[in-house]
């Protein structure tokens, strides 16, 4: 059955035959694989050195390399998977793998991770459950898991610790001391092991660390969206929850030592890895991070079902409240998502030929995808600005960076390397700096493209800065505007104006006339705000910006760090064409007004006004383009 799992969950990776933002990032994190860029300063993302295997990043020097890991980790999640369902009886170990088939095993986006979950939910069960050399063989399972999955993401250390804390605990209250301190310091020392066979520097562990922080943190306070209702999927963790204590409550577990403390743990353990899923699928909740929340709690409650009960009314419970949960989750994949469950009928069989394919003929695999590779290589050619870049060093700024890598450039990404996810005064100066040391590019490719409707200055706002300040358009082709380095200047900024608004207030810049102004709106959440934002995430805030007329009022998506940070707020660029403009030294659209303004009901969480400043910006912006021949 793990063998026949395997054939349905393995994910060979494929080419980006794209070069859009979800295309990109993979590329990346599998360049800087290979080229063994540090993680915490020369790589700074949510992803760990270990990203590209488990972001299906396609690397052609490595495939066979890849398909061997991708198949272990598929295994050693199918057995644990099996020895779960084992411990059912027959017409719930049908269920348990069938909901597994048809739902987290179908799921294409970020597949690898939703089943390193599964993986840990799985064999973290088996440690509590199992006693003798099947303990023994667990333990050693979670562990190499968790250093995998802790190397990967950081979603997955968060998991990986929660794990591995918590079964090192309830080791050590039954008793079994040596197997719980074996299971931490395992861990420990398989993570560094794997850290520096990785490639990274010892040194750079505390940076990776504090830098992955930030970013994830960031990523709660300024990445939300709300394509699924939160109520449904509150529903839904709030059965599961139910499901996991009346299970928890009454449990049976082995050695019969500290049953109350033991549950306790079980209990924070399964709650904390609900939490965990809630907050990855609905901070951000379109249909790719629900899809994986939706997926994922409902083979949490089946799982219960492999715990010993004491009693038939608590086992009755439980699995009403497990079924429940499970149904009301698929409800909400219908409801929300009715093209997906029509797929996964028919999905598990594809994936079964087409994995079982390329198994048995790895070589015509490898040849489809260095063809599927070239084809991508083609449709991304730029060869008007590869001309101009030669052997240069470039970075691009946006979210397509697979096209520096698609035409074969000598790529210098900066730490966080794509434009939407710079969304915090600490990162924005982590690239300024790059941009500002000897590590430069020469070359930029530019394409203003900012994700969720943001006001577009918001995004990687300091570089955007730098680049019109210090570099020149030189070069243009398709939706890209080339730049290339003319200067190293500081920005130098003048404050002339700060004061307190309320939302919705107008912060008036018309007696700037000309000049070309940076702003900073010190927009942070209160009491209840910074609760909401730890349980669920911030409300959204939008800003609004009055281009010359009263009545030519438009509103963007604009997160608090972002406007925390400050953003070019005149000349108005909006887009490609704004910046060309600029340069060409055609007249710029210049702001009258800005305001920022709450969702309706959404004042509870935010200061009744707010701090605003309003500096000068004193560099030149805009070099003009070189005139031709």
């Amino acid at each position: 059955m793990a063998l026949l799992l395997v054939l349905v969950c393995v994910r060979f990776p494929r080419p980006s035959t794209t070069t859009e933002l979800d295309t990109s990032w993979p590329a990346v994190l599998g360049y800087a694989y290979e080229k063994q860029l540090q993680f915490g300063s020369d790589i700074v993302s949510t992803y760990g050195p270990l990203g590209f295997f488990t972001s299906g990043a396609f690397l052609v020097h490595s495939i066979w390399l890849w398909l061997l890991l991708q198949i272990l980790l598929c295994y050693g999640v199918a057995v644990g998977i099996c020895f779960v369902a084992w411990r059912m009886r027959f017409a719930w170990r049908v269920l348990f793998l069938a909901v597994f088939i048809l739902v987290p095993a179908t799921i294409p986006w970020a597949a690898d991770t939703l089943l390193i979950e599964m993986g840990l939910l799985c064999w973290g069960v088996l440690c509590w459950v199992e006693s003798g050399r099947r303990l023994w063989i667990s333990a050693l399972s979670l562990t190499g898991l968790a250093v995998v999955g802790a190397l990967s993401k950081f979603t997955l250390v968060t998991a990986a610790v929660l794990t591995i804390a918590v079964v090192a605990c309830d080791l050590v209250v039954r008793g079994r001391q040596r197997l719980g301190a074996g299971v931490v310091l395992g861990f420990i020392f398989g993570w560094l092991a794997g850290w520096l066979l990785l490639g990274q520097r010892l040194s750079g562990v505390v940076r990776f660390f504090s830098s992955t922080l930030g970013v994830s943190s960031g990523f709660n306070a300024a990445m939300g969206v709300e394509e699924v209702s939160w109520i449904s999927g509150f529903c839904v963790i709030g059965l599961a929850v139910v499901a996991v204590l009346l299970r928890v409550l009454s449990v049976s577990l082995p050695d019969r030592k500290h049953d109350g403390m033991r549950r306790g743990l079980c209990f924070l353990w399964l709650g904390g890895l609900l939490f965990l899923d809630w907050k990855c699928g609905f901070v951000r909740a379109d249909e790719s991070h629900a899809i994986l929340f939706l997926g994922y709690v409902p083979m949490i409650g089946l799982a219960l079902e492999s715990l010993p009960v004491e009693g038939e009314l608590a086992r009755l419970w439980g699995r009403t409240a497990a079924v429940a949960c499970g149904l009301a989750a698929l409800f909400m994949l219908q409801y929300f998502f009715p093209v997906f469950l029509r797929k996964t009928a028919v999905r598990p069989v594809a994936l079964l030929v087409e994995n079982a394919s390329a198994l048995l003929h790895p070589a015509k695999y490898a040849q489809e995808m260095l063809e599927a590779l070239k084809a991508g290589q083609t449709a991304a050619r730029l060869d008007k600005l590869t001309a101009v870049i030669g052997r240069a060093r470039v970075d691009v700024f946006g979210q397509e960076q697979a096209y520096a890598l698609l035409n074969n450039l000598d790529y210098h990404p900066r730490p966080v390397f794509q434009s939407f996810f710079a969304y915090s005064r600490r990162l924005d100066e982590l690239n300024d700096a790059f941009y500002h040391s000897k590590e430069a590019p020469e070359f930029v490719l530019f394409k203003l493209a900012p994700i969720d409707e943001r006001f577009p200055p918001l995004e990687d706002a300091f570089v955007l800065r730098t680049l019109l300040a210090n570099y020149r358009l030189v070069e243009r082709e398709g939706s890209f505007l080339l730049f290339r380095r003319s200067g190293s200047s500081e920005a130098r900024l003048k404050l002339v104006r700060e004061g307190e608004v309320r939302p919705g207030d107008r912060i008036e810049l018309e007696n700037n006339g000309d000049e070309n102004v940076w702003l900073e709106i010190d927009l942070r959440p209160g009491l209840l705000g910074r609760l909401r934002q730890f349980i669920y995430k911030p409300p959204e805030v939008r800003l609004c910006v009055w281009n010359g007329k009263e009545s030519q009022r438009t509103q963007f998506r604009a997160p608090a760090p972002m406007l925390n940070a400050g953003f070019l707020a005149s000349p108005l660029v909006l887009a490609n064409a704004d910046v060309v403009a600029l340069c060409d030294k055609s007249p710029a659209a210049r702001p009258s007004a800005y305001a920022v303004e709450l969702a309706p009901g959404a004042e509870m969480f935010w200061p009744r006004t707010f701090r605003f400043r309003i500096y000068q910006i004193n560099n030149k912006l805009g070099e003009p383009r070189p005139s031709p021949d």
